[in-house]
């Protein structure tokens, strides 16, 4: 739990006397001095503090902090404000493809050492970071930084939006690091690109601030790191945005799964989930649209998504997706979830109108070998492929009528099932009631059940006639928009 704590401006309090950094070196200086006294070569050596302070228990941030000497002159006191910082010398400096700062400032290698401290010595190597509660644009919010590992922190925003974000109350060896979505943890392993800014040492005034522009939307990373690692200590953060800050973004990217007989787009002319991700990237979300058999088995269609979701990762830098699934998609992504092991890449799992309790009618699927029927989706489908608890599973169910149902047109605002419809419609009400024209209505829900759609089969994404229409009970890319909102609200 954050807690707002000053206003901008507010003077700081440095605590008197000598940082531990200056007292290693005089002691460090004094035994050195002994040792020569006594011509004892080896014990110079061990007792050299340059042996032990300034090793860092870094992450594997292609551009790890910068050494500084004790002739260094110290950092401006940058100005806290809305806009862009032109201080001389204040502000993050933006890193190269190198990881070395677009300043010229030379880059440190991990160092592979033990550091000793108060506390006792920090593991040597890349230490995993702690991470802390995510951060969003508003007020100051205090932390604690840990001793021997970096501090993280999480932030989701869009491309192309600026954002600044000012620190104060750090030791003044600390600094600041911002990596894009591309980034790992330690504990994750692998490697990590350089940051996309960092910024110059606290200093005496414990104050430090960088702006980066984001590159990919989704989850950013903020590591708070310093090169004397004894002592934790309390430090403040705050977040603002400076320019694109009406856009918006989920922590993952959206993947929408077409369902039976559907492609991405018709002919080349009209797309299964029509203006949708127009819509979604309009407001800033990362939308993708993956294509499938149309029809098949969903153990066949899931196959061919997974090469094209392991692409999708890789274009958007991101560890998992989030799926919107309609119809028989919802089922593609149960397979790919709990039958090919995709359950550490799938964040959320939303499916609109599936049939996951069975189809109470044989449709004319003279091509597939898809068994929707109640008695196989219940004994042998729904058995084999169980949730996963690392993915979070919501559903949509719907409903339609036919004209002559006044009552079924007054409860869903006048929902009338398309003409082509009409027919399976009235068999599916007649065997197992309300319907959306293909799927029973109480089949659909699944997980975490949100509610019920006044639309039939094709409206619920848009397809035929309804699309255009704003007096409609249900438009198809509010409710797609909405959507991507709640996943971004509930941290997807």
């Amino acid at each position: 739990m954050t807690t707002d704590l000053r206003k901008p401006g507010r003077p700081h309090a440095r605590r008197p006397g000598l940082h531990p950094h200056h007292v290693a070196t005089l002691l460090g200086a004094l035994a050195i001095a002994l040792a020569a006294a006594c011509g004892g070569d080896d014990a110079a050596i061990s007792a050299d503090p340059a042996s032990t302070s300034g090793t860092t228990a870094e992450s594997t941030d292609a551009a790890p902090s910068t050494a500084t000497t004790a002739d260094d002159p110290l950092p401006p006191d940058p100005t806290v404000t809305s806009g862009p910082d032109t201080s001389p010398g204040a502000g993050a400096e933006t890193t190269t493809g190198n990881g070395g700062s677009s300043s010229g400032e030379p880059t440190v290698e991990p160092t592979t050492s033990t550091v000793e401290t108060s506390d006792g010595p920090c593991p040597a190597g890349r230490v995993p970071e702690v991470f802390r509660e995510d951060i969003e644009p508003g007020g100051w919010a205090e932390f604690t930084l840990e001793r021997c590992a970096p501090t993280g922190h999480r932030l989701v925003v869009p491309a192309t939006a600026r954002w600044r974000i000012d620190a104060e109350d750090l030791p003044e060896d600390a600094r600041l690091f911002v990596h894009g979505p591309r980034w790992r943890s330690a504990s994750a392993g692998g490697a990590s690109p350089p940051p996309l800014a960092s910024s110059a040492f606290a200093g005496d005034d414990g104050r430090a601030h960088l702006t980066f522009t984001a590159e990919l939307a989704g989850q950013h990373t903020l590591l708070v790191e310093r090169d004397d690692l004894d002592g934790a200590q309390r430090y403040a953060l705050r977040v603002t945005c400076e320019s694109g800050c009406t856009l918006e973004a989920t922590r993952y990217p959206i993947v929408l799964m077409h369902g039976y007989a559907g492609v991405d787009s018709y002919f080349g002319v009209v797309d299964y989930f029509w203006d949708v991700v127009p819509t979604l990237e309009r407001a800033g979300f990362v939308a993708f649209t993956p294509v499938s058999t149309a029809i098949a088995t969903s153990q066949r269609r899931a196959g061919e998504l997974a090469p094209q979701l392991e692409a999708i990762l890789e274009e958007s830098g991101a560890e998992r997706v989030n799926l919107i699934a309609h119809s028989q998609g919802g089922l593609d992504g149960r397979v790919l979830v709990s039958a090919m092991g995709w359950h550490d890449r799938v964040a959320s799992l939303t499916t609109v109108a599936t049939p996951h309790r069975g189809i109470g009618l044989t449709l004319a699927d003279f091509v597939s070998v898809q068994d929707f029927s109640v008695e196989y989706m219940e004994d042998e489908f729904n058995p084999e492929h169980p949730d996963h608890p690392d993915v979070a599973y919501f559903s949509w169910s719907a409903r339609a009528c036919r004209l002559s149902q006044t009552r079924c047109r007054d409860e869903t605002n006048n929902a009338v099932v398309d003409a082509l419809l009409i027919a399976s419609h009235l068999a599916l009400t007649n065997q197992m009631g309300d319907n959306d024209g293909i799927v029973p209505t109480d089949s659909m829900p699944w997980g975490d059940h949100l509610g019920q759609l006044h639309a039939d089969h094709f409206g619920e994404v848009g397809h035929l006639f309804k699309r255009d229409n704003p007096n409609a009970p249900f438009v198809h890319r509010a409710f797609y928009l909405s959507e991507a909102r709640r996943l971004k609200a509930a941290g997807f």
